[in-house]
């Protein structure tokens, strides 16, 4: 049994956001001291079996990373980086500073190991994220570094493509690559850019501020992926495969949280309002990446999350066509040794296809279906 196991039952009685809130103030303080990075380093990250894989043309430690919504600005991704990850992604970042919906807004369904959330982009704002970013050299990065960037919510949809440009550019220079977050339930109407003519529109003028920016910064061509919703029908799915294709989009993330309420769950929290995450979300996810996987014919890199637990969640959704995957709620029912038990469990099943690239085995995997 992990520390963390022993601790569960204390952290559990406490609010989940103020739980969380706290656990960001520690890595906050811990990514403040090189000595306390490199003792978690030490701790964690050199404990992990090394499992390369390239993504955006970089090469990670694992194909395994950390969600955005849980550094919400930027402040811990050292230490966070120190448990383990290949790669980080923070934010959602919007232009202004924003409180997100009234408390109380996050619910835990213990035995379902799911959340519930609806914060709604609660975050410090842009200029707050890059003064954090500046704190911290890119050479402490042992993985790669995504910025996740949304609209305010006061910002109507029809000029939602302000916004976003707003985010790319002062991020820019910071990340690795960029995340459109079109998808969260808990912003009023974000979810609408889904839709066809407003993500071909809003997809487009992104991608033509991103190839205008990379010729101002010694044509550095940051990444951009979109992250998409669980809950769009087949044909939604379809038409942003097929329009990122055509743009050019550098990855798909599937899938944000769910606002459906399908399976028996007599919880007291099962009603509440919001994306559910975590257990309950996974084989809705799971089932979008397939469908992703199918329409772009492998031509973009999928990004797998949602209901990750195990390594044996982790390798279902690497066979539906993901080709790295993200966690955050199983984290917070499991601890930080999930990361290590994911990555080991996946070399493992690797092994069993005599290869020893690991995408290289994965396809053989996958042929084998």
């Amino acid at each position: 049994m992990s520390g963390y196991n022993l601790i569960r039952p204390l952290i559990f009685r406490l609010d989940p956001e103020f739980t969380h809130q706290q656990t960001i103030a520690f890595l906050q303080r811990a990514s403040n001291k090189p000595s306390r990075v490199a003792r978690l380093t030490k701790r964690y990250r050199k404990k992990i079996p090394k499992l390369p894989i390239e993504l955006f043309g970089k090469k990670l430690s694992s194909p395994v990373g950390l969600a955005a919504g849980f550094d919400k600005n930027g402040v811990a991704f050292p230490a966070l980086f120190a448990l383990g990850f290949g790669f980080v992604e923070v934010g959602t970042v919007t232009p202004r500073a924003q409180p997100g919906n009234p408390k109380v807004r996050v619910f835990r369904l213990d035995q379902e190991e799911s959340i519930i959330n609806r914060l709604g982009f609660n975050n410090n704002g842009l200029e707050a994220m890059l003064g954090n970013l500046s704190t911290y050299s890119s050479s402490i990065r042992p993985g790669i570094l995504g910025i996740n960037i949304g609209k305010n919510t006061d910002t109507p949809n029809e000029r939602a493509i302000e916004d976003y440009l707003a985010c790319l550019g002062a991020i820019y220079e910071y990340a690795d690559y960029a995340v459109l977050n079109l998808s969260s339930p808990n912003s009023p109407g974000l979810r609408l850019l889904q839709q066809e003519s407003e993500f071909n529109e809003l997809v487009h003028a992104v991608m033509e501020k991103r190839d205008e920016l990379a010729s101002k910064q010694n044509d550095k061509l940051l990444p951009v992926a979109v992250k998409i919703s669980p809950d769009l029908e087949p044909e939604q799915i379809d038409a942003v495969a097929e329009l990122s294709l055509k743009h050019r989009v550098d990855a798909l993330i599937a899938t944000n949280t769910t606002i459906a309420r399908t399976a028996p769950v007599l919880h007291k929290h099962f009603t509440q309002s919001g994306g559910l995450s975590g257990k309950l979300l996974a084989d809705q996810a799971t089932a979008v990446i397939s469908r992703l996987a199918s329409t772009t014919r492998g031509q973009i890199p999928i990004i797998g999350v949602g209901g990750i637990g195990s390594a044996e969640d982790a390798w279902k959704k690497l066979l539906a066509g993901a080709t790295a995957l993200q966690l955050y709620t199983a984290m917070v029912f499991q601890g930080p040794v999930l990361l290590r038990q994911i990555v080991t469990g996946l070399a493992e099943r690797a092994r069993h296809y005599d290869e020893r690239n690991f995408s290289a085995a994965l396809e053989q995997a996958r042929s084998q279906l």
